[in-house]
């Protein structure tokens, strides 16, 4: 069987090789800070679900841009061998997220919503806004935050080795056991 002619995309959800080229890229002093960031960043995502609550909706936003800013400083440690804890204090957040998404072909179409609320160094701006702004600026930053967060992987190269060895190792028992019933189903027409 040629591989070759299996779809870019499900040569890659079997082999994992641009997950391993994406993991490897990222400098090893910068993983583990990649990693926390992330996490701390999926943790603040789990609040969503009391999003359309009038007395919960500015502190959720609040949640997202500051989910949005953690993203995008974990992007910067990844993308930057010179980066460090240090140096993230310096990052603009708006200026981060317009190349980040400019240089992207699957970024959310109205992710320019968000631009105002991560440069606003007013901090009652989003308690000046009315319930439904926030409602339509907080699905923003929740697809932002989210496609952001699926844009930074915090996968050592090991783990993505491993996560393709479980795959392939999946793929042989199925093939096997598809080959077990053909050979059992033969069998018994005989």
């Amino acid at each position: 069987m040629n591989l070759s002619r299996l779809p870019a995309h499900a040569r890659e959800l079997l082999f994992l090789k641009e997950a391993e080229a994406r993991a490897r890229a990222v400098p090893e002093k910068n993983r583990d800070l990649v990693r926390e960031h992330v996490s701390a960043a999926k943790r603040r995502l789990q609040i969503l679900p009391g999003f359309g609550e009038p007395g919960v909706a500015v502190v959720t936003t609040t949640v997202l841009v500051d989910a949005i800013v953690i993203l995008l400083r974990a992007r910067a440690l990844r993308n930057d061998a010179t980066a460090d804890q240090a140096s993230l204090a310096d990052l603009e957040p708006a200026e981060e997220l317009e190349r980040a998404c400019e240089s992207s072909t699957d970024a959310p179409r109205e992710w320019r919503r968000v631009l105002p609320l991560l440069s606003s160094d007013d901090p009652l701006a989003m308690d000046r806004m009315g319930i439904e702004a926030l409602r339509a600026d907080g699905a923003v930053l929740e697809r932002t935050t989210r496609w952001l967060a699926g844009h930074v992987d915090p996968r050592t190269p090991q783990h993505v080795v491993w996560q393709r060895r479980g795959r392939i190792a999946a793929l042989v028992v199925v093939v096997l056991y598809a080959m077990l019933a053909l050979y059992r189903a033969l069998a018994h027409t005989r």
